[in-house]
Protein backbone atom coordinates (compact mmCIF):
# COMPACT_ATOMS: atom_id res chain seq x y z
CA UNK A 1 0.00 0.00 0.00
CA UNK A 2 1.32 3.24 -0.98
CA UNK A 3 0.31 4.95 1.95
CA UNK A 4 2.11 2.27 4.21
CA UNK A 5 5.54 3.03 2.31
CA UNK A 6 5.67 6.67 2.55
CA UNK A 7 4.36 6.65 6.47
CA UNK A 8 7.73 4.57 6.40
CA UNK A 9 9.97 6.45 4.62
CA UNK A 10 8.82 9.43 6.44
CA UNK A 11 9.36 7.56 10.05
CA UNK A 12 12.57 6.46 8.78
CA UNK A 13 13.81 9.97 7.62
CA UNK A 14 12.73 11.34 11.06
CA UNK A 15 14.64 8.78 13.05
CA UNK A 16 17.68 8.80 11.12
CA UNK A 17 18.89 12.58 11.43
CA UNK A 18 18.32 11.85 14.87
CA UNK A 19 20.78 9.16 14.86
CA UNK A 20 22.99 10.98 12.70
CA UNK A 21 22.43 9.92 9.06
CA UNK A 22 22.84 12.36 6.57
CA UNK A 23 24.24 14.53 9.85
CA UNK A 24 27.85 13.04 10.06
CA UNK A 25 29.54 11.20 7.22
CA UNK A 26 32.71 9.65 8.64
CA UNK A 27 33.07 9.39 12.23
CA UNK A 28 36.45 7.68 12.65
CA UNK A 29 38.70 10.25 12.42
CA UNK A 30 37.36 11.45 15.43
CA UNK A 31 37.10 8.66 17.28
CA UNK A 32 40.54 8.26 16.98
CA UNK A 33 41.10 11.31 18.06
CA UNK A 34 38.83 10.99 21.47
CA UNK A 35 39.98 7.85 21.75
CA UNK A 36 43.87 9.14 21.91
CA UNK A 37 42.91 11.80 24.21
CA UNK A 38 40.98 9.57 26.64
CA UNK A 39 39.13 6.34 26.54
CA UNK A 40 36.45 7.96 28.54
CA UNK A 41 35.08 11.59 27.65
CA UNK A 42 32.40 13.49 29.20
CA UNK A 43 29.37 14.15 27.38
CA UNK A 44 27.22 12.68 25.01
CA UNK A 45 28.50 11.40 21.59
CA UNK A 46 26.50 13.65 19.87
CA UNK A 47 27.67 16.13 21.18
CA UNK A 48 31.00 14.93 20.52
CA UNK A 49 30.22 15.69 16.60
CA UNK A 50 28.56 19.10 17.26
CA UNK A 51 24.43 17.64 17.23
CA UNK A 52 22.00 17.23 19.53
CA UNK A 53 21.49 13.22 19.34
CA UNK A 54 19.18 10.67 20.60
CA UNK A 55 21.77 9.38 22.96
CA UNK A 56 21.37 12.36 25.31
CA UNK A 57 17.52 13.06 24.92
CA UNK A 58 16.22 9.59 27.06
CA UNK A 59 17.71 10.98 30.47
CA UNK A 60 18.67 14.55 29.53
CA UNK A 61 18.79 15.72 33.47
CA UNK A 62 21.57 13.08 34.31
CA UNK A 63 24.93 13.62 33.86
CA UNK A 64 26.85 11.71 30.60
CA UNK A 65 29.70 9.87 29.55
CA UNK A 66 30.85 8.52 26.58
CA UNK A 67 33.49 5.23 26.45
CA UNK A 68 35.63 5.07 22.76
CA UNK A 69 38.08 2.65 23.69
CA UNK A 70 37.94 -1.45 23.32
CA UNK A 71 39.22 -2.68 26.30
CA UNK A 72 36.53 -0.16 28.78
CA UNK A 73 33.35 -0.99 26.34
CA UNK A 74 34.07 -4.45 27.03
CA UNK A 75 34.28 -4.53 30.31
CA UNK A 76 31.56 -2.51 31.51
CA UNK A 77 29.53 -4.55 29.19
CA UNK A 78 29.79 -7.29 31.66
CA UNK A 79 29.89 -5.63 34.99
CA UNK A 80 25.59 -5.88 34.56
CA UNK A 81 26.04 -4.72 38.47
CA UNK A 82 27.53 -1.64 38.15
CA UNK A 83 25.74 -0.61 35.00
CA UNK A 84 22.35 -0.87 34.38
CA UNK A 85 20.49 -1.82 31.46
CA UNK A 86 17.44 0.44 32.12
CA UNK A 87 18.83 3.16 30.40
CA UNK A 88 16.97 2.17 27.75
CA UNK A 89 13.27 2.51 29.88
CA UNK A 90 12.22 6.13 29.09
CA UNK A 91 12.20 4.76 25.41
CA UNK A 92 11.30 1.52 25.32
CA UNK A 93 8.83 0.37 28.60
CA UNK A 94 6.28 3.01 27.78
CA UNK A 95 5.73 1.83 24.30
CA UNK A 96 6.62 -2.18 24.38
CA UNK A 97 7.20 -2.71 28.12
CA UNK A 98 9.31 -4.05 30.04
CA UNK A 99 11.56 -6.35 28.14
CA UNK A 100 14.70 -8.55 28.61
CA UNK A 101 16.72 -5.69 26.70
CA UNK A 102 15.95 -3.45 29.54
CA UNK A 103 16.14 -6.20 32.73
CA UNK A 104 19.60 -6.78 34.53
CA UNK A 105 20.50 -10.63 36.07
CA UNK A 106 18.98 -12.46 37.49
CA UNK A 107 15.31 -11.48 35.90
CA UNK A 108 17.14 -10.90 32.67
CA UNK A 109 18.48 -14.58 32.35
CA UNK A 110 15.09 -15.61 33.66
CA UNK A 111 13.11 -14.01 30.70
CA UNK A 112 15.73 -14.83 28.29
CA UNK A 113 15.78 -18.10 28.08
CA UNK A 114 11.88 -18.42 27.01
CA UNK A 115 13.22 -17.65 23.31
CA UNK A 116 16.81 -18.07 23.34
CA UNK A 117 16.59 -21.84 22.11
CA UNK A 118 14.84 -20.85 19.50
CA UNK A 119 17.49 -18.48 17.82
CA UNK A 120 20.14 -21.20 18.39
CA UNK A 121 22.72 -22.56 15.55
CA UNK A 122 20.09 -25.35 15.04
CA UNK A 123 17.28 -23.53 14.66
CA UNK A 124 19.09 -21.09 12.34
CA UNK A 125 19.58 -24.11 9.97
CA UNK A 126 15.89 -24.56 9.40
CA UNK A 127 14.95 -20.24 9.38
CA UNK A 128 17.59 -20.63 6.52
CA UNK A 129 15.81 -23.31 4.24
CA UNK A 130 12.22 -22.69 5.38
CA UNK A 131 12.19 -18.61 5.73
CA UNK A 132 15.47 -17.20 4.28
CA UNK A 133 16.34 -18.44 1.38
CA UNK A 134 12.65 -18.59 -0.14
CA UNK A 135 12.64 -14.90 0.79
CA UNK A 136 15.13 -13.99 -0.91
CA UNK A 137 14.12 -15.56 -3.94
CA UNK A 138 11.06 -14.03 -3.86
CA UNK A 139 12.52 -11.11 -3.76
CA UNK A 140 15.53 -11.16 -5.92
CA UNK A 141 12.58 -12.87 -9.09
CA UNK A 142 10.99 -9.07 -9.04
CA UNK A 143 13.90 -7.86 -10.24
CA UNK A 144 16.53 -10.42 -11.66
CA UNK A 145 15.60 -9.95 -15.28
CA UNK A 146 15.65 -6.18 -15.29
CA UNK A 147 19.67 -5.86 -15.36
CA UNK A 148 19.34 -2.92 -12.61
CA UNK A 149 17.89 -2.01 -9.06
CA UNK A 150 18.07 -0.02 -6.03
CA UNK A 151 18.99 -3.18 -3.74
CA UNK A 152 18.80 -1.39 -0.47
CA UNK A 153 14.89 -0.08 -1.22
CA UNK A 154 13.82 -3.21 -3.06
CA UNK A 155 15.33 -6.00 -1.11
CA UNK A 156 17.95 -4.98 2.00
CA UNK A 157 15.12 -3.42 3.37
CA UNK A 158 12.65 -5.79 2.26
CA UNK A 159 14.02 -9.29 3.34
CA UNK A 160 14.26 -8.79 6.97
CA UNK A 161 11.23 -7.32 8.33
CA UNK A 162 9.71 -10.41 5.82
CA UNK A 163 11.89 -13.43 7.57
CA UNK A 164 11.47 -12.29 11.12
CA UNK A 165 7.45 -11.71 10.23
CA UNK A 166 7.12 -15.21 9.26
CA UNK A 167 9.22 -16.40 12.30
CA UNK A 168 6.52 -14.61 14.28
CA UNK A 169 3.79 -16.01 12.08
CA UNK A 170 2.50 -12.91 11.19
CA UNK A 171 0.47 -12.00 7.91
CA UNK A 172 3.21 -10.41 5.60
CA UNK A 173 0.06 -9.24 3.38
CA UNK A 174 1.03 -5.52 4.38
CA UNK A 175 5.04 -6.10 5.58
CA UNK A 176 5.78 -1.69 4.87
CA UNK A 177 2.88 -1.05 7.93
CA UNK A 178 4.24 -3.66 10.49
CA UNK A 179 7.79 -1.96 9.64
CA UNK A 180 6.39 1.16 10.29
CA UNK A 181 4.93 0.10 13.50
CA UNK A 182 8.39 -1.04 14.90
CA UNK A 183 10.04 1.71 14.10
CA UNK A 184 8.07 4.00 15.37
CA UNK A 185 7.34 2.22 18.85
CA UNK A 186 11.35 1.72 19.15
CA UNK A 187 13.64 3.87 17.68
CA UNK A 188 13.11 7.39 17.57
CA UNK A 189 12.16 10.39 15.93
CA UNK A 190 8.76 10.27 16.42
CA UNK A 191 6.71 12.11 19.60
CA UNK A 192 5.70 10.00 22.42
CA UNK A 193 1.90 9.79 21.48
CA UNK A 194 2.76 8.53 18.13
CA UNK A 195 5.21 5.97 19.65
CA UNK A 196 2.31 5.00 22.11
CA UNK A 197 -0.27 5.04 19.01
CA UNK A 198 2.14 2.59 17.08
CA UNK A 199 2.00 0.21 20.37
CA UNK A 200 -1.56 -0.27 20.73
CA UNK A 201 -2.29 -0.61 16.78
CA UNK A 202 0.40 -3.25 16.96
CA UNK A 203 -1.53 -5.11 20.02
CA UNK A 204 -4.73 -4.90 18.44
CA UNK A 205 -3.46 -6.30 15.48
CA UNK A 206 -1.47 -9.16 17.15
CA UNK A 207 -3.79 -9.63 20.35
CA UNK A 208 -5.63 -12.14 18.59
CA UNK A 209 -3.15 -14.50 17.04
CA UNK A 210 -1.58 -14.61 20.65
CA UNK A 211 -4.80 -16.04 21.79
CA UNK A 212 -5.22 -18.78 18.43
CA UNK A 213 -1.67 -19.88 19.18
CA UNK A 214 -2.24 -21.01 22.63
CA UNK A 215 -5.14 -22.77 21.84
CA UNK A 216 -3.41 -24.31 18.67
CA UNK A 217 0.36 -23.69 18.92
CA UNK A 218 2.83 -24.27 15.96
CA UNK A 219 6.78 -23.93 15.16
CA UNK A 220 7.09 -19.82 15.06
CA UNK A 221 8.03 -17.74 17.71
CA UNK A 222 4.58 -16.50 19.08
CA UNK A 223 4.01 -20.33 19.79
CA UNK A 224 7.69 -20.58 21.42
CA UNK A 225 6.60 -17.50 24.03
CA UNK A 226 3.16 -18.62 24.71
CA UNK A 227 4.31 -22.20 25.42
CA UNK A 228 7.74 -21.58 27.43
CA UNK A 229 7.42 -21.34 31.33
CA UNK A 230 9.18 -18.83 32.73
CA UNK A 231 10.65 -19.12 36.63
CA UNK A 232 10.11 -15.66 39.52
CA UNK A 233 12.48 -15.04 41.62
CA UNK A 234 11.49 -17.46 43.95
CA UNK A 235 11.53 -20.43 41.18
CA UNK A 236 8.17 -20.88 41.00
CA UNK A 237 7.63 -21.42 37.18
CA UNK A 238 4.39 -19.72 34.92
CA UNK A 239 3.47 -18.93 31.91
CA UNK A 240 3.90 -15.76 30.16
CA UNK A 241 0.38 -13.53 30.27
CA UNK A 242 -0.65 -11.78 26.86
CA UNK A 243 1.09 -8.28 27.47
CA UNK A 244 4.09 -10.49 28.02
CA UNK A 245 3.76 -12.34 25.31
CA UNK A 246 3.11 -9.20 22.98
CA UNK A 247 6.01 -7.64 24.61
CA UNK A 248 8.69 -10.20 23.38
CA UNK A 249 6.61 -9.61 20.10
CA UNK A 250 7.09 -5.85 20.19
CA UNK A 251 10.78 -6.56 20.74
CA UNK A 252 11.54 -9.28 18.36
CA UNK A 253 9.74 -7.63 15.63
CA UNK A 254 12.24 -4.35 15.39
CA UNK A 255 14.84 -6.14 16.80
CA UNK A 256 14.70 -8.92 13.31
CA UNK A 257 14.30 -5.98 10.71
CA UNK A 258 15.81 -2.47 11.93
CA UNK A 259 19.61 -3.37 12.20
CA UNK A 260 20.43 -6.41 9.58
CA UNK A 261 18.47 -4.44 6.37
CA UNK A 262 21.15 -1.79 7.29
CA UNK A 263 24.16 -3.86 7.65
CA UNK A 264 22.69 -5.94 4.26
CA UNK A 265 23.18 -2.46 2.54
CA UNK A 266 26.72 -1.55 4.52
CA UNK A 267 27.92 -4.31 3.32
CA UNK A 268 27.16 -4.32 -0.32
CA UNK A 269 28.22 -0.88 -0.28
CA UNK A 270 31.73 -2.03 1.33
CA UNK A 271 32.00 -4.37 -1.41
CA UNK A 272 31.10 -2.09 -4.04
CA UNK A 273 33.99 0.05 -2.71
CA UNK A 274 36.60 -2.65 -2.86
CA UNK A 275 35.90 -4.76 -6.05
CA UNK A 276 38.76 -7.26 -5.27
CA UNK A 277 36.67 -8.92 -1.88
CA UNK A 278 33.72 -8.98 -4.54
CA UNK A 279 35.37 -10.74 -6.97
CA UNK A 280 36.84 -13.12 -4.64
CA UNK A 281 33.35 -13.73 -3.13
CA UNK A 282 31.97 -14.59 -6.59
CA UNK A 283 34.66 -17.11 -6.77
CA UNK A 284 34.97 -18.74 -3.58
CA UNK A 285 31.40 -18.38 -1.46
CA UNK A 286 33.00 -19.84 1.42
CA UNK A 287 34.72 -16.51 2.34
CA UNK A 288 31.13 -14.82 2.58
CA UNK A 289 31.63 -15.54 6.50
CA UNK A 290 34.84 -13.97 6.90
CA UNK A 291 33.33 -10.70 4.90
CA UNK A 292 30.79 -10.32 6.84
CA UNK A 293 32.82 -10.67 10.13
CA UNK A 294 34.53 -7.61 8.72
CA UNK A 295 31.70 -5.93 8.01
CA UNK A 296 30.11 -5.87 11.25
CA UNK A 297 33.76 -4.82 12.82
CA UNK A 298 34.23 -1.99 10.40
CA UNK A 299 30.72 -0.73 10.06
CA UNK A 300 28.02 -0.37 12.43
CA UNK A 301 24.12 -0.56 11.64
CA UNK A 302 23.79 0.46 15.61
CA UNK A 303 26.70 1.64 16.86
CA UNK A 304 25.96 2.71 19.85
CA UNK A 305 24.18 1.49 23.53
CA UNK A 306 24.32 3.18 26.65
CA UNK A 307 24.24 2.03 30.53
CA UNK A 308 22.91 3.65 34.07
CA UNK A 309 25.32 3.74 36.67
CA UNK A 310 24.05 2.24 39.28
CA UNK A 311 27.05 3.24 42.54
CA UNK A 312 29.86 5.42 42.68
CA UNK A 313 32.77 4.27 40.39
CA UNK A 314 35.68 5.22 38.41
CA UNK A 315 36.22 4.42 34.65
CA UNK A 316 39.61 4.54 33.41
CA UNK A 317 40.71 7.27 35.45
CA UNK A 318 37.14 9.13 34.99
CA UNK A 319 34.89 9.14 38.36
CA UNK A 320 31.36 8.68 37.10
CA UNK A 321 28.70 8.81 40.36
CA UNK A 322 25.98 6.77 40.39
CA UNK A 323 22.67 7.91 38.29
CA UNK A 324 24.80 8.62 35.65
CA UNK A 325 24.70 7.21 31.90
CA UNK A 326 27.42 5.93 30.23
CA UNK A 327 27.37 5.75 26.80
CA UNK A 328 29.37 2.87 24.69
CA UNK A 329 30.84 3.16 21.38
CA UNK A 330 30.83 0.18 20.01
CA UNK A 331 31.69 1.26 16.57
CA UNK A 332 34.92 3.34 18.44
CA UNK A 333 35.97 0.47 20.11
CA UNK A 334 35.69 -2.03 16.68
CA UNK A 335 38.38 0.37 14.94
CA UNK A 336 40.39 0.51 18.18
CA UNK A 337 44.17 0.13 17.03
CA UNK A 338 45.01 -1.93 20.63
CA UNK A 339 43.14 -4.90 19.07
CA UNK A 340 43.36 -4.24 14.98
CA UNK A 341 46.00 -3.34 13.17
CA UNK A 342 44.97 -0.88 10.36
CA UNK A 343 41.64 -0.59 11.84
CA UNK A 344 40.43 1.43 8.90
CA UNK A 345 41.16 -0.91 6.29
CA UNK A 346 38.50 -3.47 4.82
CA UNK A 347 40.52 -6.84 4.78
CA UNK A 348 38.45 -9.80 5.19
CA UNK A 349 41.36 -11.97 5.25
CA UNK A 350 42.85 -10.74 8.44
CA UNK A 351 43.55 -12.55 11.23
CA UNK A 352 40.23 -13.23 13.34
CA UNK A 353 39.70 -11.28 16.08
CA UNK A 354 35.84 -11.42 18.39
CA UNK A 355 34.89 -7.92 17.30
CA UNK A 356 31.85 -6.30 20.05
CA UNK A 357 29.80 -5.35 16.82
CA UNK A 358 26.54 -7.40 18.76
CA UNK A 359 27.53 -6.50 22.72
CA UNK A 360 28.94 -8.60 25.07
CA UNK A 361 28.01 -10.55 28.53
CA UNK A 362 24.80 -11.24 29.19
CA UNK A 363 23.37 -8.69 27.53
CA UNK A 364 25.35 -10.34 24.12
CA UNK A 365 22.52 -9.54 21.02
CA UNK A 366 20.08 -12.84 20.80
CA UNK A 367 19.95 -12.73 17.17
CA UNK A 368 23.57 -12.91 16.59
CA UNK A 369 23.24 -16.50 14.90
CA UNK A 370 20.11 -15.19 12.49
CA UNK A 371 21.60 -11.45 11.31
CA UNK A 372 25.01 -13.59 10.32
CA UNK A 373 23.16 -15.96 8.97
CA UNK A 374 21.00 -13.70 6.92
CA UNK A 375 23.47 -11.67 5.50
CA UNK A 376 25.40 -14.56 4.68
CA UNK A 377 22.51 -15.96 2.73
CA UNK A 378 21.31 -13.05 1.39
CA UNK A 379 24.61 -12.12 -0.31
CA UNK A 380 25.21 -15.67 -1.75
CA UNK A 381 22.20 -15.37 -3.91
CA UNK A 382 22.58 -11.90 -5.27
CA UNK A 383 25.65 -13.43 -5.85
CA UNK A 384 24.61 -17.00 -7.64
CA UNK A 385 21.38 -15.12 -9.47
CA UNK A 386 22.82 -11.78 -10.63
CA UNK A 387 26.06 -12.58 -12.85
CA UNK A 388 28.78 -9.62 -12.80
CA UNK A 389 26.89 -7.76 -9.97
CA UNK A 390 28.44 -4.67 -9.44
CA UNK A 391 27.69 -0.92 -9.07
CA UNK A 392 25.38 1.20 -11.34
CA UNK A 393 28.12 3.40 -13.20
CA UNK A 394 25.08 5.61 -14.22
CA UNK A 395 25.03 6.78 -10.60
CA UNK A 396 27.24 8.35 -8.29
CA UNK A 397 28.59 6.06 -5.52
CA UNK A 398 26.73 5.63 -2.22
CA UNK A 399 27.68 7.49 0.73
CA UNK A 400 27.86 6.10 4.09
CA UNK A 401 26.42 8.24 7.13
CA UNK A 402 25.55 8.47 10.69
CA UNK A 403 26.90 8.04 14.09
CA UNK A 404 24.23 6.12 16.51
CA UNK A 405 23.14 4.58 13.62
CA UNK A 406 25.37 4.03 10.22
CA UNK A 407 23.33 3.30 6.72
CA UNK A 408 23.68 4.29 2.79
CA UNK A 409 22.05 6.51 1.05
CA UNK A 410 21.02 3.67 -1.66
CA UNK A 411 23.15 0.24 -3.14
CA UNK A 412 22.25 1.03 -6.81
CA UNK A 413 23.48 -1.92 -8.87
CA UNK A 414 23.55 -3.09 -12.90
CA UNK A 415 24.36 -6.82 -13.41
CA UNK A 416 24.23 -8.95 -16.24
CA UNK A 417 21.06 -10.37 -17.65
CA UNK A 418 21.51 -13.44 -20.56
CA UNK A 419 19.81 -12.96 -24.00
CA UNK A 420 16.47 -14.48 -24.15
CA UNK A 421 17.38 -16.78 -28.01
CA UNK A 422 14.39 -16.62 -30.29
CA UNK A 423 12.49 -19.32 -30.31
Amino acid sequence: MTSSREAFAKTNEARDRAMGIGVVDDPYPRYHELRAECPVHHGTLSGAFGFEGMDGMLHPERQHFTAFSYEVVEAVLKDTETFSSSWYDPQLVPTIGRSILHMDPPEHQRHRLVVQPAFSLTEMRWWETEYVRPTCAAYIDEFAARGHADLYSEYCVRVPIHVISLALGLPTEDLPWFHTLAVRMTTGGVTKDESAAAAREFERRIRPLVEQRRAEPGRDLISVIVSKPVRDGDGVEHSLDDDEVLTFCKLLLPAGANTTYRSLGLLLTELFRHPDELARLREDHAAIGPCVEELLRIEHSTSLIGRLCTRDTEVAGESIAAGSVLLLSLAAANHDPARWNDPEDFDSTRTPVPNIAFGWGRHRCLGVHLARMELRVALEMLLERLPGLRPDPAVAPAEITGVMFRAPEHVRAVWDVPRQEPS
